[in-house]
């Protein structure tokens, strides 16, 4: 056998045993665990009786994770020594008894991969005799706890609506381009991102920084206003137009309509048929003169009060500039819906 024919075989094992060696390395494995009073849907003390009728948890995995395994511990107060049992569904999936107590308990109800999806996950809590008494929720006593891999990258405007609105992993910083000063345009996009978190964001002075990152794209070039996807290392939402007008155009858009559906690109044409973000409520006349009191009173520039109603940003740059976007986003969501 010549020389080379060796070398040949030893090169081909050497690379086998390091592509095998390679395979053999497990993916990083993180676990978030996270009181229910802290979801994007928060969970607040639930009372489960013959006249409430059934309690509902919601949380939502990201797209970029893959769920390995979870537990749910549900802190809960009978309401009466006759207190039934109580039946825990989670994605109409998996169903478990809880038995009745006459005393507080914490049950721990486990969530195998096989029933967790990516998007929204709901957990029913339902009694097994709505002929007596029930059951309370104790969210300062209950948490989730949820084991995942991060295994792919987002991929579209729509991979990232859905993570701005994950628990699990949570959102992490938001950088939004400084444009000299813009700061309507700034204020209605830091709105959009806060109303699809449902928490107030991390918004950060710097690129690196940053887990996703809001950009401007104006040009001549541009076919109009529209919002487009892009990966250069880190997600991207552009916001994209010929001018100015198109640019504010495209931020409202941002703001009030959702990317559930979106690809690469979202339009004004694609914005017709788009759901709203968030809920609509009945809106209350203010009683005060106080920022607070307008965003108690859910009261944005719609509804016929953009003469009444202003918000004057004095600082736009910096630190001051970052505590102006954030005070934005409480208002939005304070109502579910942006001043724009």
């Amino acid at each position: 056998m010549s020389v080379c024919v060796v070398r040949w075989i030893l090169w081909a094992i050497a690379g086998l045993m390091a592509a095998t060696a390679s395979a053999q390395v497990p993916e990083a494995t993180s676990t978030i665990e996270t009181p229910l009073a802290n979801l994007s849907q928060p969970v607040t003390d639930m009372v489960i009786d013959p006249q409430t009728g059934d309690g509902t948890i919601r949380f939502a995995i990201s797209p970029q994770a893959t769920p390995l395994e979870g537990r749910l511990f549900l802190g809960l107060e009978p309401l009466g020594p006759d207190a039934p049992g109580l039946i825990v569904v989670v994605n109409d999936s998996r169903a478990v008894r809880i038995a009745p107590s006459i005393e507080a308990i914490t049950a721990e109800i486990e969530l195998p991969s096989h029933v967790l999806s990516n998007g929204t996950n709901i957990v029913t809590l339902a009694l097994e005799d709505d002929e007596t008494t029930g059951w309370r929720l104790d969210a300062a006593h209950s948490r989730l706890r949820i084991s995942y891999r991060i295994n792919r990258p987002l991929g579209s405007l729509s991979d990232v609506e859905a993570a701005l609105a994950s628990d699990i992993p949570p959102p992490g910083a938001i950088f939004i381009e400084d444009r000299s000063r813009d700061v309507m345009v700034e204020s209605v996009v830091a709105q959009g991102v806060a109303i699809r978190m449902g928490r107030v964001p991390a918004f950060v002075g710097t690129e690196q920084a940053a887990d996703i990152l809001v950009r401007y794209d104006v040009s001549p070039d541009n076919s109009g206003a529209e919002i487009r996807f892009s990966d250069a290392g880190k997600p991207e939402i552009i916001l994209a137009g010929r001018h100015q007008q198109d640019l504010e155009t495209a931020a409202r858009l941002f703001a009030s309509r959702s990317l559930r559906q979106a690809d690469a690109q979202f339009t004004v044409m694609h914005a017709l048929s788009a759901a709203a973000i968030g809920r609509e409520h009945t809106r209350l006349a203010p009683r005060g003169d106080t920022l607070r009191d307008f965003t108690e009173a859910r009261a944005p520039f719609g509804d016929g009060r953009g003469a009444q109603t202003a918000v004057v940003i004095t600082e736009g740059d910096g630190e001051q500039r970052l505590a102006a976007l954030s005070i934005m986003a409480r208002t939005a969501i304070a109502h579910q819906t942006a001043w724009i």
